[in-house]
């Protein structure tokens, strides 16, 4: 009877002990990966960060639908070919030593970014996103300390115009009084018409852009090179405006 008692009470006993160790590893497992989170979070150190800003507001923020205020637009990290952004180290001087010794590491996919000779040494600098790309780009930028702390990876990102939407507002059937001119006596059909073409998407500031005319020809068995009406594409490109549109004829 004895034997059988001391029994029970060690399986009674193992079973608390088995009972509390699955929760203790139930308890380590749940915490774990928020403990593992935080000390992710807790390797880069406070007082020590990447920041940016653009050197115009995005054509959202000029058309006065935004939500963001000025300052917080110019913080944006989307960006559009042809804008200029500042990137500077804001640290503490305990954290940052020797501001010569600091060295910028960017990752610049396609080379969306155009960054200056000089990357090293310096707490800021100016770059400028690929007036001429023809995709969507993504940079990283980091910075290190002499004594080797790095900063939180920073991203931007640089698009390119996704669409865009015409409105017309002016038109006419008249015939030119340049080809008037050059041409008297010969009637043709003849329209025209004035349009306000505005770019996509608009939380970026596209005003850096110029779009150009160029004459491609044409075909048509009814014309040859003696009553052909003429047409001189304008010479000079048209530019964006901080609405990332403009007004064409």
């Amino acid at each position: 009877m004895t034997t059988m008692f001391s029994r029970l009470i060690y399986y009674l006993s193992n079973n608390r002990i088995t009972i509390r160790s699955i929760f203790l590893v139930l308890i380590l497992f749940f915490l774990g990966p928020i403990t593992r989170a935080e000390d992710t979070e807790s390797e880069w150190a406070e007082g020590f960060e990447i920041v940016s800003k653009t050197e115009l507001h995005s054509a959202k923020f000029n058309m006065g639908i935004s939500e963001d205020s000025a300052e917080d637009d110019l913080k944006r990290q989307t960006i559009g070919i042809g804008e200029t952004i500042t990137i500077s180290l804001e640290a503490k001087p305990t954290l940052m030593g020797d501001p010569k010794k600091l060295e910028w590491i960017v990752t610049n996919e396609e080379g969306a970014l155009i960054l200056p000779e000089k990357m090293k040494g310096i707490t800021s600098f100016d770059a400028q996103a690929k007036p001429t790309a023809e995709k969507n780009g993504q940079v990283t930028v980091t910075v290190k300390t002499e004594e080797g702390l790095v900063s939180k990876p920073y991203s931007l990102k640089i698009v390119i115009p996704e669409g865009a939407k015409a409105k017309k507002l002016q038109e006419g059937q008249d015939t030119p009084p340049q080809i008037q001119e050059q041409m008297p006596g010969v009637p043709f059909a003849s329209a025209w018409m004035i349009v306000q073409l505005t770019i996509y998407p608009l939380d970026v500031n596209f005003s850096k852009m110029k779009i150009k005319e160029i004459d491609e020809g044409y075909v048509n068995s009814q014309h040859n090179k003696n009553n052909r009406p003429p047409h001189t594409p304008i010479p000079s490109p048209w530019k964006f405006n901080r609405l990332n549109s403009l007004r064409m004829k």
